[in-house]
């Protein structure tokens, strides 16, 4: 299977340029990543287990589009891995660019900062731009036992912040990087001990 390169960057995400994975972890790289953070008409967060069964939040690496030479933007990779992570096409019977449109209309940025947290990935150095998106009920529910995700999850259920907070305290290696940056946007800071 053939993975598009990452959008390696600088120390202030301003130069980009294509670079493989394992590269950009092993070295410790500066790269791009997107950080979703969905909720739904009771205030509760989307998380889903990884297939390591860590808890996080969608999201994932910015990719290079090569055929166009350049770098997905923020956005463009945020709808991207909703759609794909929450296997969105398939589900809705609905034409990707459709797809984009739909979850495009209700997305909005958070915020943009770095991410140096350690990950399962090696070196850690992400440049992430957190969005929001506000899960509308006429969709569907993603954590209903016929919604069919993608091969990266399993799991998936609405929480609280109480709930996903409570969980991180008590399996601190049971949450990922993402949601241990979401986390720690709120003031949770979950130790990093095995």
């Amino acid at each position: 299977m053939h993975y598009p390169p990452l959008v390696a960057t600088d120390s202030r995400d301003s130069q980009t340029y294509p670079l493989d994975f394992e590269t950009v972890h092993k070295q410790g790289i500066p790269h791009r990543a997107v950080h979703i953070e969905i909720t739904n008409h009771q205030e509760k967060y989307f998380v889903w287990q990884r297939k390591d069964e860590r808890l996080e939040i969608p999201g994932g690496h910015v990719d290079w589009i090569e055929d166009q030479r350049r770098p997905e933007t923020y956005e463009e990779s945020a709808l991207r891995e909703i759609a794909e992570e929450l296997n969105c096409s398939a589900v809705w019977k609905l034409d990707l660019n459709v797809v984009y449109k739909r979850l495009g209309e209700h997305l909005f940025p958070i915020v943009h900062t770095i991410n140096q947290i350690p990950s399962s990935h090696g070196n850690n150095n992400e440049w992430v731009f957190v969005y929001g998106l506000k899960w509308q009920v006429e969709w569907g529910d993603p954590c209903n036992v016929g919604w069919l995700l993608s091969e990266e999850g399993q799991s998936p259920s609405w929480m609280l912040l109480d709930e996903i907070e409570q969980l991180s305290q008590e399996k601190p290696m049971g949450i990922n990087a993402a949601l241990r940056l979401f986390l720690r946007r709120r003031g949770v800071l979950v130790p990093l001990i095995k």
